[in-house]
């Protein structure tokens, strides 16, 4: 490894010795006994019939090309290589990088917000099936302790908070892992919004409302008639809460109905036992109920997204193109 002893004796001898090299070869006959510079010999000489005045550099890169410096112990020494095309290594212009950055800046724009909105409908279809998970293994662990549901003492009128937290308290509280209760009280519901983003708070009707551990919120609504509604935001007090994004509306029916109807558009058909249903379960959700509780933004009425859940099971677990994302 060369120290800088060695690096300082090669500077020294260089600038002692450069001029001197090219005086000899332009101006002085050639006297090649003394050199200091090793391979002096193989460089043209002005006398010689051949020589062409090389160029000054031609003729140092030429001559460094088999230059070796020695020490004083002649153990180290030094070797300089010319540049050599064959060697060397292409690369890309800033231009080039330019415009590749550009390119991929735009497909990043095009393509990222269709990959951001296709993971937040597998959320949404991802918390709404567990949402009704949890809601209807609270259902059947109640059944298993206080008898079937259609013995369920049910609040007899509408929009009775006491009634409404004695129910909830008795049969389904115990049965859900609940970190936090507001009762009446705020704090553990945000307002939400129909599909098209305007105002609809459609939980104040009566309300208790609840946070179980997972984060998800809940806000019950007494309907009266044996018939209690049950709004699921999925994820708790986050963005967007919106009807049919984060937030779905589930009933909660005593028994078996045909019709399950609150004045206001029909909550279900077919009811074939008591337990718990997405709101508009087996209705035709698209039609004479839409504008009272249709999954459209077009529906700008007060209940305008309670379908949405409705729609989901309907296609299969699937948010497909007509669902107003």
């Amino acid at each position: 490894m060369l120290n800088k002893n060695t690096i300082a004796r090669f500077y020294v001898i260089a600038k002692q010795n450069l001029f001197g090299l090219l005086r000899r070869n332009f101006v002085s006959p050639r006297n090649d006994e003394n050199a200091l510079w090793h391979g002096a010999e193989h460089l043209p000489h002005r006398n010689d019939k051949k020589f062409r005045s090389p160029s000054p550099i031609s003729l140092l890169t030429s001559h460094l090309s088999r230059l070796t410096v020695s020490t004083r112990n002649d153990t180290e020494k030094l070797t300089f290589r010319p540049f050599n095309p064959s060697t060397f290594q292409p690369a890309f212009t800033l231009a080039e990088v330019l415009i590749t950055l550009g390119i991929i800046g735009v497909v990043a724009m095009m393509t990222i917000p269709a990959i951001k909105t296709y993971f937040d409908k597998q959320a949404t279809i991802t918390g709404y099936q567990r949402a009704y998970s949890i809601l209807s293994q609270a259902v059947r662990l109640s059944e298993a302790e206080n008898g079937m549901i259609d013995t369920w003492n049910f609040p007899t009128t509408m929009n009775d908070t006491a009634q409404s937290l004695t129910f909830f308290n008795t049969y389904l509280a115990p049965y859900l892992s609940i970190s936090k209760r507001c009762d009446t009280a705020s704090g553990c519901w945000a307002l939400s919004k129909k599909p098209n983003g305007t105002p609809a708070d459609v939980t104040s009707d009566g309300t208790i409302r609840y946070i179980l551990n997972d984060g998800m919120a809940l806000s019950i609504c007494n309907y009266g008639s044996s018939l209690m509604g049950i709004f699921v935001d999925i994820n708790g007090l986050k963005n967007p809460n919106t009807m049919g994004k984060d937030v779905f509306c589930f009933i909660l029916v005593q028994r078996a109905a045909y019709t399950v109807n609150r004045g206001n558009g029909n909550l279900a058909e077919g009811v074939k036992i008591g337990g718990i249903y997405p709101d508009g379960f087996g209705l035709d959700i698209a039609g004479s109920n839409y504008q009272y509780r249709g999954c459209g933004k077009d529906v700008t009425y007060y209940y305008a997204g309670v379908y949405c859940g409705a729609k989901i099971v309907k296609d299969g677990y699937q948010i497909k193109d007509d669902y107003p994302w």
